[in-house]
């Protein structure tokens, strides 16, 4: 409903400043679009937060399917958006078609996701995504009233036991489970860690700072090319097979991503034997080190 009466009233703000170019209209037109810019807030919730449940109930299709019209729409909404930075004159018909994808969504989730979701989703389930909201905010409307949230979603196994035995033992020295942690935690990257089956294990909550890549306990447990938009499965795929087979050791990239400058590494990890254990992915922001080195 609230994205629908965005919607109404961007097209109703950009008529009218079309044929006015009154600065006030503007100003409201920009405010408009602003709220409606939250639409991927609940696009990622749904990714992220809601489509790992469904997979883990034997629903594998619908969520790919509907995350690959999810980008198609982000595509279409930059377009627009940039029609109507530049002033161009297709900036109407670029509304249009965003608008008319953006209700033909939630025509597929009133009929589709909500009524398939709603006959396999326990209450446990929903504590899980109110839980997780919050990581990736909400979409124009926030909850009068929290959840009575359950916490630890995914317990560390055997925690009972470290506890009273002490420290962890390692290859040199040896760290409580809480040391550990923190120390994880702390580190300035975001770490995630997906076995040899492709299977996410682990990543750190990190150190209160905005994460690059939002993770939630749901992608505990899941398959890490469902937990990458449809366009990129067939790369993400590839990169681990390359691992795998030995035929690299990691594989690293860079790209901008909300004006900062993302480094991702992608290292294999192998046990004394050569076996293959799992993947270990750690992700930067480098903008502080590109700034510099222009700087110098």
């Amino acid at each position: 409903l609230a994205i629908r009466g965005a919607l109404d009233r961007v097209e109703r703000l950009l008529m009218n400043f079309l044929k006015t170019k009154d600065e006030t209209i503007k100003k409201g037109l920009k405010r408009q679009i602003s709220l409606l810019d939250q639409f991927d807030n609940h696009y990622q919730r749904k990714e992220y937060a809601m489509f790992p449940i469904m997979e883990k109930k034997g629903i594998t299709a619908p969520p790919k399917v509907m995350w690959g019209v999810h980008d198609q729409i982000r595509d279409l909404y930059k377009d627009f958006k940039k029609s109507l930075e530049n002033g161009q004159a297709n900036v109407v018909e670029e509304f249009i078609i965003v608008r008319d994808e953006l209700l033909e969504m939630i025509q597929k989730e009133e009929n589709i996701l909500i009524p398939m979701v709603e006959q396999v989703f326990h209450v446990d389930d929903w504590e899980m995504i109110a839980s997780q909201s919050p990581e990736y905010g909400y979409c124009i409307v926030k909850p009068e009233k929290e959840w009575a949230v359950k916490k630890d979603f995914a317990p560390v196994k055997a925690k009972a036991h470290l506890d009273e035995e002490g420290d962890i033992p390692l290859s040199t020295g040896s760290l409580s489970l809480k040391q550990l942690n923190l120390i994880l935690n702390l580190l300035p990257m975001e770490l995630s860690f997906v076995d040899h089956n492709n299977i996410v294990k682990y990543y750190n909550e990190g150190n209160g700072k905005e994460k690059i890549f939002k993770r939630t306990p749901s992608a505990i447990g899941r398959d890490v090319i469902l937990c990458h938009p449809p366009k990129v499965h067939e790369t993400v795929l590839n990169i681990f097979e390359q691992l795998k087979s030995k035929q690299k050791e990691k594989e690293e990239m860079w790209f901008k991503k909300d004006g900062l400058m993302v480094h991702v590494t992608y290292h294999a990890v192998w046990d004394e034997e050569g076996n293959y254990v799992g993947c270990l992915e750690y992700v930067q922001n480098i903008q502080s080190l590109v700034d510099h080195f222009n700087q110098a």
